[in-house]
C-alpha cells in the first residue's frame, strides 16, 4: 500500500536539475530498497546504534526511531519544512517558519505552534509537517496503515487538527496537517494546498518563476524525504 500511495513514486522520476533534487548514490540505493520491500543494508544487525531497540522484526525500524539521540529525524523533518517554505515563496507568498509572535486565545496554547505560517495572496496559512512510517509496528497496529492507504498519514493528520484547529481560527487561518509517509506518499491535504499555490502562481508570478515552481512543487518534497530517510540510516 505504502509505494502504491499518491506521490510516493515521485523521486523515481526526478530529473536533478538543481542541486535540491539530487540524491547521492547511496541515497538512491536506499530509496530503491525501501521501495522494494528489502532491508536497508544487507548486514542490518539485531540492535538500533541510537536507541539499542531490537530491529529483527521491524527492518524499517531506522524509518521512525525517535531516539533523542536521532538527530537526523529533526533534520528530516525540517529538509521537508525548507522545501515548502521554498515553494510558498516561489508562488509569490510569504512566509514564516516556527511563528512565536501569533496571539492565541491561552498562554498555555503557546506550546502548539506550528512549523510554518504562510500568507498566499488573501489566503493565511499555519502548517504543520510530520513525516510518518505506515511499516513500523505501531502503525500497522494503531494506525491502520496495513488496511488503508495512507490509513497511518490520515490518522496523524486527524490528531494534528485537532490539536491545532482552535487556535488556527482564533487567528483567522486555515490549518494544513502536511504529514508525509517515508516512502513518499501524501495526504490529500498536502496535494489541495500544492495545488492552491500553482493557482495562485499562475497570476502573480513570471512565467519562469511559474515554470520552476510546477517543475519543484512534488520533487523537492520527495527528495527531501529520500535524504532525510538517509540520514536517519547512518545514524541507527
Amino acid at each position: 500500500l505504502a509505494v502504491t500511495a499518491p506521490k510516493a513514486h515521485t523521486w523515481t522520476i526526478v530529473v536533478p536539475t538543481e542541486t535540491n533534487l539530487k540524491l547521492r548514490d547511496h541515497e538512491y540505493k536506499l530509496a530503491s530498497r525501501i521501495r522494494l520491500g528489502l532491508k536497508p543494508i544487507d548486514m542490518l544487525g539485531s540492535r538500533c546504534r541510537a536507541c539499542d531497540a531490537h530491529v529483527k522484526n521491524d527492518e524499517s525500524h531506522f524509518l521512525s526511531c525517535n531516539s533523542k539521540l536521532t538527530i537526523p529525524m529533526t533534520l528530516r523533518h525540517n529538509l521537508v519544512v525548507k522545501a515548502v517554505s521554498s515553494l510558498i515563496e516561489l508562488a509569490g507568498g510569504v512566509h514564516r517558519e516556527e511563528p512565536t509572535h501569533l496571539d492565541f486565545q491561552h498562554s498555555k496554547s503557546t506550546f502548539k505552534r506550528t512549523d510554518i505560517e504562510a500568507l498566499v495572496g488573501n489566503n493565511h496559512y499555519l502548517l504543520d509537517v510530520s513525516i510518518i512510517t505506515p511499516t513500523n509496528p505501531s502503525a500497522i497496529k494503531c494506525r491502520r496503515s496495513a488496511k488503508e492507504q495512507l490509513g497511518a498519514a490520515k490518522s496523524v493528520a486527524i490528531s494534528k487538527i485537532q490539536k491545532h484547529r482552535e487556535n488556527a481560527e482564533y487567528v483567522q487561518a486555515k490549518f494544513i496537517p502536511f504529514i508525509i509517509e517515508s516512502h513518499g506518499g501524501i495526504i490529500p491535504e498536502c496535494k489541495n494546498f500544492l495545488s492552491a499555490l500553482k493557482y495562485y502562481a499562475g497570476d502573480n508570478v513570471s512565467p519562469s518563476s511559474n515554470a520552476r515552481l510546477e517543475s519543484l512543487l512534488y520533487t523537492s518534497i520527495a527528495i527531501a524525504v529520500q535524504r532525510g530517510n538517509a540520514l536517519m540510516l547512518k545514524k541507527c
